[in-house]
């Protein structure tokens, strides 16, 4: 939506920079080692989440291959629930040293982490929304979600799972309202190119 927001208030424009954010088995998504099942209940009612379950043991990961540019600040957030295992990575990509953090889904602790802000929220009924904020020297050039059955290992047993839903990445000092995106980024409120009276 661009204009004025709930208040009446003008909006701060705001853009997922994923595609098909929550769309997984889409070609956008790229998958590893991931069996994906959709129309699972959902944070928000729907029917609209997703199991994303491990194929065979090893790494289960999905992953966009988006540019940010260098010296920017990144959120990147996703609602999540616990299955058969409760952690769940973030580990965005660069030249020299990787964005990461990897989240305890059941309290919101987190491991390994270079992030510059975390936070986990309870949203009902099982689900969470985790979220983590970090400052890049560097281009980033790829986002991912893995799935782990321990913080410390590279991979999962066969038929690990965790269900996921509504994937956000964003340039800002916090995760903001989901945005809904397809086939090219989702937006809201004014951007600064947005031509406007």
């Amino acid at each position: 939506r661009v204009g004025p927001g709930p208040n009446y208030y003008i909006e701060k424009g705001r853009e997922n920079l994923f595609t098909q954010s929550n769309n997984f088995s889409d070609s956008d998504w790229l998958q590893v080692n991931t069996t994906l099942t959709s129309g699972q209940s959902g944070y928000d009612g729907s029917s609209n989440a997703w199991k994303i379950e491990a194929a065979s043991t090893g790494t289960i990961r999905l992953r966009q291959l988006k540019n940010i540019s260098a010296n920017s600040v990144i959120t990147m957030s996703l609602y999540a629930k616990i299955g058969n295992v409760d952690f769940i990575k973030f580990n965005l990509l660069t030249s020299g040293t990787n964005s990461i953090v990897t989240f305890d889904l059941t309290d919101g602790t987190t491991y390994s982490s270079n992030a510059i802000d975390e936070k986990w929220e309870s949203v009902g009924n099982g689900w969470v929304r985790i979220s983590a904020t970090f400052t890049n020297s560097l281009q980033i050039t790829e986002q991912r979600i893995e799935v782990r059955s321990e913080y410390d290992l590279l991979s999962a047993p066969a038929g690990s799972f965790v269900y996921i839903q509504d994937a956000q990445v964003e340039i800002g000092l916090a995760a903001t309202e989901y945005i809904v995106s397809g086939g090219t980024t989702g937006k809201a409120g004014i951007l600064e190119d947005t031509p406007r009276f």
